[in-house]
């Protein structure tokens, strides 16, 4: 908990160290059919070695809403991403306010996760496009990140997304698989099929020897 307060202090802190590293906005199709849903991932590259990040974007609520992926929650969250050390990984802030078009995420890794660097995708965000919507944009306003030694980085921020909408286009591109989550599942599955072969095996061995 003391560590989670410093992270915390230290993303709303004054003080910035140099810029490293860049976070931009990424999604595989700017054309897409009106009224259709899409997603937004927030990226970065070249990040030095951090340890927790505070993220804002802004987007027009007349033009798009924001789905929620976390049914588990009450409030409209956006979905993680595989930067972090998504099983070490603690949320001070997933918030989405559909009335100003602000999203806010403050994320914390904890002990023992290690510090990353890199590129890679920090979290991501589902939106639905309004029936009559015909442009919008979707902009990245805040990237900063904390380090476990007391550093704060204000990261260069990428230009943002204009989206067009319009009948004759196509849907955009699924989201593609989470592999961070896919990987303990695809682990536990096998443990389990494993343990059903053994059993499968024990229990034909002891009917043979019964009918010997």
């Amino acid at each position: 908990m003391k560590q989670l307060t410093m992270i915390f202090l230290l993303l709303n802190s004054l003080m910035v160290a140099a810029s490293q590293g860049k976070a931009y906005l990424y999604s595989p199709e700017l054309d897409i059919r009106a009224g259709s849903e899409f997603y937004v991932d927030i990226m970065l590259k070249d990040a030095p070695e951090v340890y927790g990040s505070q993220i804002a974007l802004q987007f027009d609520t007349k033009q798009v809403t924001v789905l929620d992926k976390n049914e588990k929650e009450a409030a409209v969250q956006i979905e993680h991403g595989d930067f972090f050390d998504s099983a070490r990984l603690y949320t001070l802030k997933n918030a989405v306010d559909l009335k100003t078009g602000t999203i806010d995420y403050i994320v914390s890794q904890v002990a023992p996760a290690k510090s990353v660097a890199g590129d890679g995708r920090v979290a991501r965000v589902f939106f639905k496009a309004n029936e009559a919507t015909s442009t919008t944009n979707i902009e990245l306003k805040q990237a900063d990140f904390g380090t476990k030694l007391g550093e704060k980085y204000t990261f260069e921020i990428g230009e943002s997304l204009q989206f067009n909408f319009d009948n004759t286009f196509a849907d955009a591109p699924q989201a593609p698989a989470d592999h961070s989550i896919l990987l303990p599942i695809t682990i536990v599955a096998g443990f389990v099929l494993l343990f059903a072969i053994v059993l499968f095996l024990k229990s034909k061995k002891g009917n043979t020897m019964a009918n010997a």
